[in-house]
């Protein structure tokens, strides 16, 4: 199974099932430049007013007497959607919008549980689990945060980069309206 079989995201986040990142596949790695390509795809797909995207390839292996589903590939693609879907939860949260908040989080858990719908590899999963799972402020978050290894430390700076390209869209979007209003 894997999204060219016209597989969506949003049912890799509606469903009930577990999406695991098994432990033989590396790390979060990505770095500065890969979240950079992220977010300019993401823009220039909210920009563009079309309601399908090619997120990219992803492979899934169902596990048959398990209530899981393997990433074999696309891992890094979806560990990033997630933080991203991560900072706006911890945004609509800092700004008291807990209806919000709290759809957002629902994305981020199985329907049937409350565990996290997608899990990373063994090294990783505990401080994704405890940094960006965890409900807080952006502030918080990156006031409070400690690293262990490499990859933690990419799990955080990306969610950084992620939360000031949100500040950054959404200011100058207001500082638009605010100026439009006063003419």
């Amino acid at each position: 199974m894997g999204l060219e079989d016209n597989k969506k995201i949003l049912d890799v986040f509606t469903g009930s099932k577990i999406y695991k990142i098994p432990p033989y596949q590396r790390d979060y790695s990505w770095k500065k430049s890969q979240i950079e390509d992220f977010w300019n795809d993401a823009e220039s797909f909210f920009d563009s007013g079309d309601d399908s995207y090619f997120f990219g390839p992803v492979v899934f292996v169902e596990e048959p007497k398990k209530n899981f589903i393997s990433i074999v590939d696309g891992q890094q693609r979806l560990t990033t959607l997630q933080l991203l879907m991560c900072v706006i939860r911890d945004i609509l949260h800092s700004n008291k919008d807990i209806e919000k908040a709290t759809t957002c989080d629902a994305y981020l858990k199985t329907r049937l549980e409350e565990d996290p719908a997608l899990q990373l590899n063994n090294n990783n999963n505990p401080y994704f689990t405890k940094f960006a799972l965890k409900v807080d402020t952006p502030e918080n978050k990156l006031k409070n945060h400690k690293t262990k290894n490499h990859s933690e430390t990419r799990l955080y700076e990306n969610y950084t980069r992620i939360y000031k390209k949100i500040k950054e869209r959404f200011l100058k979007k207001q500082d638009i309206e605010k100026q439009n209003s006063n003419v």
